[in-house]
């Protein structure tokens, strides 16, 4: 039997990565050509091949993960994180503990590297053995045409116009919608595009009378709106109408993290439906800068109740965690824990949307109910 060694992928492994990755999965769901795909990670001017962990047997790649480095930028304040992706092991060469191994080597690094977050998609019974877990929240909103037939529009009509790669000008505006966001992934002004087309996605500008008033990125099945930034939330109802006109739907999805309050609110009065999900699958490395930030996240559009909670998370640490008139404090302490956690059930009582619903803390529910979930998102368009 072939002996299995790990390595990290070099510049020169580039193009059998993409063939391993395009024969994996296409062998075990649908065609699939990964620059085309991901062309943000795979594309032609791409060479990404050190971010990814390889199992070899001999010279032939059987298996690999990919660890892609990003900033995460929470109120503010840029955070290093890594999106896991393009996980596959050789169908011969599966039961040998091949993704294991990867998984592993790749959580070491990122836990020895400084790395704050990491985030990636896929089944929890599998990934939670390395930390991660479901969590997170978002609202899934599901809008139907006759949800918008009788609205007025707020102001002129909007059109949608596809984006261009090479419009400089409506990308530079685009990424300044993005970037008013309290989180947001960097994208720099060359990618920004690139990330928009990512898993066959379509960037549309939103246009009245010519002039810029947003963006969307649709999926490629135009069911649903991945990302959606305009000058005026208000609008929303009137980008909706655009699109379900232009792309000849009649009913069209939109995920919304907790802290877009004011669109929240626009949706929520003329949606068909909706639904609070996980908003994906994270590990946290660095707990007290990331809980810091969101909480100020938090504060910014919700009061947060006064108080202390000390808080024991297995291989973390203990950490105190105040609110006093508004003043947020996280630090590490050697103080005694009001509860300990090991590290996916902290991840639950932090993060999670279906916290509410258990008593992890009764007798501090006060403080428990008013800051937690605290508003952990990752934006769709970004997802590895």
């Amino acid at each position: 039997m072939d002996e299995i060694r790990y390595t990290r992928g070099t510049p020169g492994d580039r193009d059998a990565i993409i063939d391993f990755g395009n024969y994996i999965f296409s062998h075990s769901s649908s065609p699939t050509d990964f620059p085309s795909l991901l062309p943000k990670l795979y594309g032609q001017e791409k060479n990404l091949a050190e971010c990814h962990y390889l199992a070899k047997a001999g010279n032939r790649i059987v298996g690999m993960v990919g660890a892609f480095p990003m900033e995460l930028n929470i109120m503010g304040r840029a955070f290093p994180v890594r999106g896991i992706g393009t996980v596959s092991a050789h169908p011969y060469f599966r039961g040998r503990g091949i993704m294991t191994g990867l998984m592993r080597r790749a959580t070491d690094d990122m836990e020895r590297g400084g790395v704050a977050l990491s985030v990636l998609s896929g089944r929890r019974q599998r990934y939670e053995h390395f930390g991660y877990e479901p969590c997170g929240a978002a609202v899934d909103f599901h809008i139907a045409a006759d949800n918008l037939r009788a609205l007025s529009p707020a102001g002129g009509k909007l059109s949608l116009a596809p984006m261009k790669r090479g419009d400089g000008e409506t990308v530079r505006k685009a990424l300044a919608l993005q970037r008013r966001n309290p989180l947001f992934v960097t994208r720099e002004p060359d990618d920004f595009y690139t990330v928009c087309l990512s898993w066959d996605s379509t960037p549309m500008a939103l246009l009245e009378d010519g002039a810029f008033r947003g963006y969307l990125v649709c999926s490629k099945d135009r069911g649903s709106i991945l990302e959606l930034e305009l000058d005026d939330v208000s609008r929303i109802p009137d980008a909706l109408s655009a699109y379900l006109a232009w792309s000849g739907k009649n009913w069209v999805s939109i995920r919304l993290p907790l802290y877009a309050q004011k669109a929240i609110a626009v949706l929520d009065s003329l949606s068909e439906g909706y639904a609070v999900a996980a908003a994906g699958n994270f590990r946290i490395f660095d707990y007290e800068p990331v809980l810091r930030q969101l909480l100020a996240m938090k504060a910014s559009y919700a009061p947060l109740a006064d108080g202390r909670l000390v808080l024991e998370i297995a291989g973390a640490g203990k950490f105190s965690i105040s609110v006093q008139s508004g003043r947020i404090a996280v630090e590490k302490t050697e103080d005694p824990a009001d509860t300990a956690f090991d590290n996916l059930t902290a991840m639950r009582f932090l993060f999670s949307p279906m916290g509410a619903f258990r008593e992890y803390l009764p007798a501090r529910r006060d403080i428990a109910h008013s800051w937690f979930p605290l508003p952990l998102f990752f934006p769709p368009a970004d997802d590895v």
